[in-house]
Order: structure tokens, then sequence, then C-alpha cells
């Protein structure tokens, strides 16, 4: 589901603090423990710092924190924007060690800030992946029986819908948590900032429940607007239901 804008903020927030308190604790942990030889002592000290299990828990919390950020994100905005934890690191090593700062660090810095901006901060809109890409064939039209069906307001929003078309609109809108009512024909994925992952389930779940499978960097198939993923299903179910009619027949 789509994360608004002030939970995406959120969880980079709390990204950067887990990380930054991760570092810091640790920082504090060798400064308890001293030199760690890889003994049996150096290991029993070490489990008796409490700087330590605080270390821990910031490291599963940034784990959580990322993996929400990488559910909502792509990849490469995201990756580019963790190079704030750099910065947070060292301001906090400032404040808490006191550790000089130089020219060239505060240099470097704003050069990863401005690389940040450069590259693309992270804002939650993820691209489509490679494969749903293509051109859009005739269509074929086929009805099957449809449990996404009563779930769709298609009389008053789209009373023209088949039933194909109704159980596109419905498996978009809840994969990718929109309002039916935002879904058109004419509407491409990027529009409706459906994410990368979300993208994907989508596929999953139209080749699942109409038991048929999307080509993949197909050019006669084009999976990257709603009427392309509408017109190539309902050529694959009637290319489907017109092979199993002879066996049906006989």
């Amino acid at each position: 589901m789509k994360m608004p804008r002030a939970g995406r903020i959120a969880a980079w927030s709390l990204l950067l603090v887990f990380e930054t308190v991760c570092q810091i604790s640790l920082k504090l942990a060798g400064r308890v423990t001293g030199a760690f030889d890889f003994s049996p002592d150096a290991f029993v000290r070490a489990l008796g710092v409490p700087w330590l299990y605080l270390a821990i828990a910031c490291y599963v919390g940034a784990f959580l924190a990322w993996m929400t950020i990488l559910r909502q994100s792509t990849l490469s905005a995201a990756f580019t924007t963790s190079a704030l934890v750099f910065v947070a690191v060292m301001l906090s090593s400032w404040l808490v060690f006191g550790e000089h700062i130089g020219a060239l660090q505060l240099l470097g810095s704003a050069i990863i800030v401005g690389g940040i901006l450069l590259l693309g901060a992270d804002d939650g809109k993820a691209q489509n992946p490679p494969f749903l890409a293509g051109k859009t064939p005739e269509s074929a039209t086929f009805h099957p029986r449809d449990p996404f069906r009563a779930r769709i307001p298609s009389s008053r929003s789209h009373p023209t819908m088949s039933s194909v078309q109704e159980t596109i609109f419905g498996i978009i809108s809840k994969e990718a948590g929109i309002d039916i009512n935002k879904i058109t024909l004419d509407s491409t994925l990027k529009e409706l900032e459906i994410q990368s992952l979300d993208a994907v389930q989508i596929i999953f779940e139209l080749e699942d429940h109409f038991k048929i499978t999307l080509p993949d960097r197909d050019p006669n198939f084009d999976t990257e607007s709603v009427r392309g993923l509408v017109d190539a299903v309902e050529k694959l179910v009637a290319e489907k239901a017109a092979a199993g009619a002879p066996a049906a027949q006989g």
C-alpha cells in the first residue's frame, strides 16, 4: 500500500537515528571493553556492556526502517539517499566525542548532500520494472466469472467496463492501495505512482487469477499502461479459452 509522504519521512528519520545511535553505541562499547582480542574473556566483557545491546537493538530498528523504505521507494533513490547516514554519524561524533571536523570533511558532506539532490532524493515514486514495456495488441473480449467484481463500484465509475477490466482495476486498487475511482484505461502505472514491487505483485496477481503468463519484455504487449494490461490479459484469456474449446467439444 502506498505510504503517505509523512510516513516516508518518518521512516527515513528513524533510519538515520537508528544508524547513528548504533555507531555511537559501538564506539562507547569499545571504550568500555578496550582492545578486543577475540579471547573468551573479551567476549564476556563485551556481553556485559549495555552499549552493545543498544547497538544491536538499533541494528534491528535500522533493518526494519530500511525494509519499509525499500518497500515504498526505488532502490536507486533509496540507496543514494542513505548516504545521509555518513553525514549524520560525522556530526554526531563531533557532538558526542568532540571529534574534529575539518574543511575537507565539511566539503565532503556538502558533496554528499549535493550528490543526493542531483541523483534524485527519495520521493517515494517508483519506475516500472523493465519488463513492463511494449505495444498494445488488438484486444479480444472475454468475460470470466470473477469474484473481484463485487468489490468494484464499476456501475457508477466505469459503466462500460468488461469483467476482465473490472478484475484488473480491482487487483490494481487492492495491491497498490489506490482508490478505484482514480484508475482509468488511459492511466499508466507511473501516473498512478505504483511502486516497482507493487507493479510486480500486480503482474503476479493477474497471472495467478487468470491462469495466464504475461510475456517478459515482449514488444507486442504493453503492460505499462492500464489499457495495455487489460488488452493483454483479455487477449491471453481469449486465446486460452479458444485453445481449450476443441478439447471440451471432443
